[in-house]
């Protein structure tokens, strides 16, 4: 099926596709061992297996425009048949094409309809940002109006956002008027970003001013890709100079990453010498990743042996990750061969369940006699997982039947989880079956969590009948909290009346908790009030999740709201709850407003609870504020744990303080007499 690679390693094709994502499964704990284990390479994937046959004017396809299909059904053919093209340039430049010369405002919508009917993997609807965006360059109005409607699928913020990019690349002002009219949230910062990335198409230099005055890398979309790719394509040291100057944060990151992939396109010595003068670590280890990689896509064997040659240690491991990862969509055999160059064995189990999870995607039968090849028990183990996890994307029911020969454990729940999730997207009420006939115990319970979470973006209303029949559990807990998770991210206040209704007890308080969370990121003050409307555990677990997400957004409001709260466990775990997350955001502030709260008998447990959080980072002050606990038995404990955590960490700073404390001399003699 397809490939997917980050975009780090693409043209600015990757922002208007949205493709921003690779498929890669969850790395397994690591082996007891730490020596390298024999790795097979097995016998060689096919190439662009069971992808759909294209038509047969695809070929001429680039030589002429006449040669794209004029018919509706067949121009969707087309499209969808573009999609499995496991190169992603090739890819890409097709349904560019297609687009280009196929869209018109009269089949615009056709073709859409027809896509989205024929579309039988999620995948496949990554295409329809590709029309939508050629269709907002016509009648982005239209377009817009068909992209909001789209089903609330993981494709549709994208496909959004696709169709915002083709508006703003040919009325930028119209496209901006829309976004500020959006409401403040993910989807708005987003689109922030998007209307950069249309800018730097014909203007990076507008677009980069935009962007640091915008301050969109925060949160949401990075536009640093379409912007720095075309200075880099215009001069690539210049390029190089800008990025490094820019303020330390995520834009300068990816800057510097997109700089050094182009640049190490059309000279990798140069790219190379720059990347290794970076001063500092974290940005050097990245670009320099960047660019071997880039180079590894161009010249394998020369980018391989210069690898080879360079010192083991901390930096070559990471070149190592960096190469493996962009080698697995091109060449299987090339990522064993990396995988081979590794010395940790938690960092070789990460890459072999990696890559097998990618080839299962895209050569089952070559993915499965790899797996079948392998000869060590722990090795077997952990590429078969990541089969599993990769044809779970494919065909659920085919990776059902394996998933049962791991063995119980981290790596079958994780798989069963997979399998869960993208079954559910296809056929929930199969998912579910077939769950509820797997063996009691944390993996089934897993399962139901997922099943119901996934079944909820779609119908809720029976994701909810079906959660309500299973038998008392932590399954049946688990799948009532998947669905108020998502049911709450949509609609929260729909959310918070069905779980109002539901059976009181643990299982309950625990949905109420994690709707008041994700109702908390929209609207902290409505979720404040409901809150303060439950009652028992339900209401200190609510209150304790709205003031968690608040103090990030308004601590100021958040630490108002929670001092009215009435004395007892609910304000005691939700003033622990604020602190805890407020002294790591700006602990001075966080402390000065906690000083003008008026004494209480629990003031202790709030102070206990919080000096830990600030003890990470700011031990004096976290002892100081520990000396402050009126109960003695209490006080001393906390400054003992306090100074052992401080003593690992800076160890003569540390004994200097213990030695000058209060802390009783057995105490003392304790801390400064163990190992360091």
């Amino acid at each position: 099926m397809k490939a997917w690679i980050p975009p780090a390693a693409v043209g600015l094709v990757a922002f208007v596709l949205g493709l921003w994502a690779g498929h890669w499964g969850s790395g397994p704990a690591s082996s007891p061992s730490g020596e390298n284990r024999a790795v097979s390479s097995g016998p060689a994937p096919a190439a662009r297996a069971g992808g759909k046959p294209l038509p047969p004017a695809f070929g001429a396809m680039f030589s002429s425009s006449d040669a794209v299909p004029r018919s509706t059904a067949d121009l969707a053919s087309c499209l969808a048949a573009a999609m499995d093209n496991p190169d992603y340039f090739e890819r890409a430049g097709e349904l560019w094409w297609l687009t280009k010369h196929g869209i018109t405002r009269e089949n615009a919508r056709g073709v859409l309809d027809q896509l989205r009917k024929n579309s039988q993997q999620l995948e496949d609807r990554w295409a329809v940002g590709t029309v939508l965006r050629a269709w907002a360059r016509l009648s982005p109005r239209e377009a817009m109006a068909y992209a909001e409607q789209l089903p609330n699928d993981p494709t549709r913020q994208q496909n959004i956002l696709n169709t915002l990019n083709g508006w703003a690349s040919g009325d930028y002002t119209a496209a901006e008027a829309w976004v500020r009219a959006l409401p403040e949230g993910e989807l708005k910062r987003n689109a922030r970003a998007t209307l950069i990335a249309a800018v730097a198409e014909t203007n990076p230099e507008q677009a980069l001013d935009l962007a640091l005055a915008m301050k969109t890398t925060r949160r949401g979309m990075d536009p640093a890709y379409a912007i720095f790719s075309r200075f880099a394509q215009r001069d690539p040291a210049a390029a190089a100079e800008r990025a490094a100057n820019l303020p330390p944060g995520q834009m300068r990151n990816s800057a510097l990453s997109v700089v050094a992939s182009h640049w190490a396109m059309t000279d990798r010595n140069a790219a190379l010498e720059w990347a290794q003068s970076l001063p500092d670590r974290r940005a050097r280890q990245q670009v320099m990743a960047n660019v071997v990689q880039s180079w590894s896509q161009q010249d394998f064997d020369g980018a391989f042996e210069w690898l080879q040659k360079q010192p083991p240690g901390r930096e070559r491991s990471e070149l190592v990750r960096s190469m493996t990862y962009g080698a697995m969509n091109q060449s299987p055999e090339n990522a064993v061969a990396l995988i081979e160059l590794t010395t940790s064995t938690r960092d070789q189990d990460n890459l072999l369940q990696s890559l097998a999870n990618s080839w299962a995607r895209q050569d089952r039968e070559g993915a499965k006699k790899w797996v079948d090849a392998q000869e060590d028990p722990a090795v077997r183990k952990t590429v078969l997982q990541g089969y599993i996890n990769g044809l779970a994307s494919e065909d659920p029911e085919a990776a059902a039947t394996l998933v049962l020969d791991l063995p119980p454990g981290d790596a079958q729940r994780n798989a069963v989880m997979n399998i869960a999730s993208d079954w559910a997207e296809a056929d929930p009420a199969a998912a579910a079956k077939w769950a509820g006939r797997l063996p009691a115990g944390e993996a089934r319970d897993y399962a139901y969590s997922n099943i119901a979470r996934t079944w909820a973006e779609t119908d809720v209303a029976t994701a909810a009948k079906w959660a309500l029949q299973l038998p008392e559990g932590q399954g049946r807990a688990n799948a009532l909290g998947g669905i108020a998770d998502r049911w709450s991210e949509s609609d929260p206040a729909a959310a918070a009346r069905w779980a109002a209704n539901l059976p009181p007890g643990e299982a309950r308080d625990d949905v109420l908790g994690n709707i008041s969370g994700n109702w908390a990121e929209a609207d902290p003050e409505a979720a404040a009030r409901w809150a303060s409307q439950l009652t028992g555990t339900a209401q200190q677990r609510a209150t304790t999740n709205v003031l968690s997400r608040w103090v990030d957004a308004d601590p100021a409001a958040a630490g108002a709201w929670a001092s009215q709260l009435p004395e007892g466990p609910t304000r005691v775990q939700g003033l622990s709850s604020l602190m805890s997350n407020w002294v790591r955001q700006d602990a001075s502030t966080a402390l000065e407003w906690f000083s003008r709260q008026p004494a209480s008998k629990d003031r202790d447990e709030i102070v206990g609870d919080f000096v830990y959080s600030l003890g990470q980072n700011q031990p004096e002050l976290a002892l100081q504020w520990a000396g402050s606990i009126s109960d003695q038995n209490r006080r001393n404990n906390q400054l003992q744990n306090l100074a052992a955590n401080w003593l690992r960490r800076d160890p003569d700073r540390a004994r200097a303080w213990v030695t000058n404390s209060s802390l009783p001399p057995k105490v003392k003699d304790s801390l400064l007499s163990a190992k360091p």
